[in-house]
């Protein structure tokens, strides 16, 4: 049996539906793709910069070879020249236009809990742009700084709206968890209560499904699950299962597969707002607001003048 083809349109017609009929919204999981278009390295990237620090050569060996001596050289990195290498590499990205339209949807309540196995600030700095505050319209949990008591107590009070859980740590709690050993598992409660989230309708960006922890939660029972990426999910792996198993599941590749074109044209049908015009918004607003600035400072001379 094959995997079933979506289209967007659909997806945001649910997700309007959602909301206006009081349900549950979509559970969004943000993978590594998500965060390419805003300048966070790649896995390539990484490993070629850990190459040029450990002085070692990579190039006579196959890929599941390269693989095994990056986790290699990286478990053997001090924890501080590991923190360092890392944010060197993610400090420079800035949140792409597909980060500000998924902040815009997660602050009109379309979506509630977003789960990232990324450890960069994009998300963070989306929010405070679309002008969310801190524990008051959203909060951040990490997994591996914050007692699992804890984030399990909070997830369960409806305030703040708008809940992300960081699975595999945080740069600026130096908790990022990389190698396969560290991202085997979660610890055992909060795992069933991932697991919980993750059997409600999701929606599934930018995540390569090499995961193993996440991968586990991702079971066969359960609500929709919409994989977003720019190559279909293969039948063999768990989400491609729990997909085959789980009722009107469907997958979004090619043009809206990516990240920034997904989220804009979602966030275009959703808000009823077409992407050309949220193009031009772009450019006129920032020129409209240079405007109003320049004839506020020549009122306010004029009036010193008199």
């Amino acid at each position: 049996m094959s995997l079933q083809q979506g289209n967007i349109e659909l997806l945001a017609k649910l997700i309007q539906t959602k909301k206006e009929e009081d349900k549950a919204p979509f559970v969004l999981v943000l993978g590594a793709g998500a965060s390419l278009s805003s300048k966070s390295p790649s896995l390539d990237e990484i490993i070629i910069k850990i190459q040029e620090i450990s002085g070692r050569s990579l190039d006579s060996l196959s890929e599941k070879e390269i693989r095994e001596t990056f986790y290699s050289i990286l478990q053997e990195l001090p924890a501080d020249e590991r923190y360092l290498l890392l944010r060197s590499l993610f400090e420079k990205a800035t949140p792409s236009m597909g980060y500000l339209q998924l902040a815009g949807l997660a602050k009109e309540g379309y979506f509630k809990y977003i789960l990232t196995t990324n450890f960069d600030w994009l998300l963070e700095e989306a929010f405070v742009k679309k002008g969310l505050i801190i524990n008051k319209d959203y909060a951040i949990f990490i997994v591996g700084k914050d007692e699992e008591a804890q984030i399990l107590r909070q997830l369960r009070f409806p305030r703040p709206p708008v809940k992300v859980l960081k699975l595999h740590g945080d740069l600026s709690a130096r908790i990022f968890k990389f190698i396969p050993e560290e991202i085997s598992e979660f610890p055992e409660r909060l795992e069933e209560k991932i697991s919980e989230l993750l059997s409600q309708d999701i929606v599934i960006v930018g995540y390569s499904m090499r995961d193993a922890d996440l991968n586990r939660c991702i079971r066969g029972e359960g609500g929709a699950i919409w994989y977003i990426n720019p190559e279909p999910p293969q039948v063999d792996t768990p989400i491609g299962q729990a997909m085959k198993k789980r009722k009107d599941s469907r997958y979004i590749s090619n043009q809206y597969g990516k990240f920034d074109a997904f989220f804009v044209k979602l966030y275009s049908l959703v808000m009823g707002i077409p992407p050309e015009e949220l193009r031009a918004r772009k450019t006129i607003i920032p020129e409209a607001k240079e405007q109003l600035e320049r004839k506020e400072a020549q009122g306010r001379w004029e009036q010193e003048l008199k």
